[in-house]
């Protein structure tokens, strides 16, 4: 008989014995209750399995990974649906308090919307800009053309 303090080490000390071993049912019906609800750590630890096990087997029994951001309402849908063509990521940012630009352009992916071309043109030229690298610095008199300095 197992005296354990709480139900976290009696279930430890229940699953020991599935360390390095196939996945049970028994394991399964754990990570079905808890994977939302705790998250992919926890169950590691209560499991005695790795992060990564742990993740590969939710996704094989279908359990979704905790979100860990709130779910689009439909008023940011409209927001994206109706300003994202003409105002881009960046346009629509202000009125989507807490999302951030990968997040918007990320959901306006999914909704199918796109900037129009003459703003996806300025952003990537932004981008462009953004990358070159700064022009070297004048060589100074004295010196012949085509010396360079580190």
């Amino acid at each position: 008989m197992i005296h354990a303090a709480s139900p976290s080490q009696y279930d430890r000390a229940r699953v020991r014995a599935w360390r390095g071993s196939r996945w049970t049912q028994a394991a399964d019906a754990v990570l079905r209750e808890r994977y939302q609800r705790d998250g992919p750590q926890a169950c590691a630890r209560t499991l005695g399995r790795t992060l990564k096990a742990i993740q590969n087997r939710a996704r094989k029994l279908g359990i979704a990974a905790p979100s860990r951001s709130p779910a689009w309402s439909p008023a940011e849908d409209s927001v994206l649906r109706r300003d994202y063509a003409a105002r881009g990521p960046d346009g629509c940012a202000p009125d989507l308090p807490g999302r951030t630009r990968s997040a918007i352009v990320n959901r306006a992916h999914v909704l199918g919307l796109r900037c129009n071309d003459d703003r996806r043109e300025a952003i990537v030229r932004r981008q462009q800009r953004a990358l070159r690298a700064p022009p070297p610095p004048p060589v100074p008199s004295g010196f012949p053309a085509g010396w360079g300095f580190l």
